[in-house]
């Protein structure tokens, strides 16, 4: 409850928690976590979507963690997503798909509610928009 109510949360634009997160804290996160990504950053390997230029957002959006799951309230949508170097799947606009390491990968305003990270096989690395 306490994990989907703060991603809730991040995503419905508290901006404060994301820039108060280190990468580090980001690193030992034991079950995937979403939030702002951090402005330290400027790129990652973990799953960064891109908020729709119709949604007034100030960054992307980040999944870190290990294997797992993490979902949050529905109503945002995404303009493109990058895999990172990680592969599972999304709930897209309601829907099971299967992502895969890599991007950016259009999305096309479709509302994400979810993400499962179910492997780490590539090495790319995601832009991150702040």
């Amino acid at each position: 409850m306490k994990r989907s109510f703060r991603a809730a949360t991040v995503f419905a634009g508290v901006a404060a928690l994301g820039t108060a997160l280190a990468p580090a804290a980001h690193a030992a996160s034991p079950h995937p976590e979403a939030g702002n990504c951090p402005r330290s950053w400027t790129g990652t390997t973990w799953v960064v979507l891109r908020y729709s230029s119709r949604v007034n957002h100030p960054s992307d959006a980040c999944v870190w963690g290990n294997e797992g799951y993490v979902g949050w309230a529905p109503g945002n949508r995404f303009s493109s997503y990058c895999g990172g170097a990680m592969s599972g799947y999304m709930w897209v606009n309601g829907q099971k798909k299967h992502f895969t390491p890599g991007g950016p990968y259009p999305l096309f305003n479709a509302e994400v509610s979810a993400v499962s990270i179910t492997g780490e096989p590539g090495g790319s690395t995601c832009a991150i928009r702040h």
